[in-house]
């Protein structure tokens, strides 16, 4: 386990942020755990950190709509440093799906098969996608456990930052 102020400084654009076992006190956080149980999932949420100005932020799909949110109000989660390079096209793809809309049915259908191809996203297939542009082929499987388990081909595994 790390603290977040040490691991910080070590993170870079591309790398992978997952989640798990969120709480169950507000009703996002009861519609995010429906999603984990519903695709059998360990991690209940993937993001692609995205660090710009000595900032460090995670591009992310949720609930409304996808975002760009400061990691540092996220904690705790686990942190999947990746090999592959961060590159203007995949920067500039990540940055043009913020505001595009998010949707629990494509999260749902995702355990069943890969998503269909439209402007709806959920969090394991915008990761997907972003990081294909990243030479990092997180497989066809888009469930945050997935994508995690891919992820680790492409990394010195991860670890829980608080």
């Amino acid at each position: 386990m790390a603290t977040y102020e040490s691991i910080r400084p070590t993170i870079k654009s591309g790398d992978i942020l997952a989640w798990s076992h969120r709480p169950w006190k507000t009703l996002y956080d009861m519609q995010i755990q429906v999603v984990r149980i519903a695709t059998r999932s360990e991690y209940c949420h993937v993001g692609v950190a995205w660090v710009i100005s000595g900032r460090v932020f995670v591009i992310e799909a949720v609930t409304p709509k996808v975002r760009i949110y400061p990691l540092s109000k996220l904690l705790p989660f686990y942190f999947i440093p990746v090999t592959g390079n961060w590159s203007d096209e995949s920067e500039e793809f990540a940055l043009a799906q913020v505001g595009c809309e998010y949707s629990k049915i494509e999260a749902i259908k995702s355990f069943f098969g890969v998503p269909d191809y439209n402007e709806l996203w959920q969090c394991a297939e915008l990761l997907a996608v972003v990081s294909k542009l990243n030479s990092i082929n997180l497989g066809m499987k888009y469930t945050p456990s997935a994508i995690v388990d891919q992820a680790l081909r492409y990394s010195n595994g991860l670890q829980l930052v608080e």
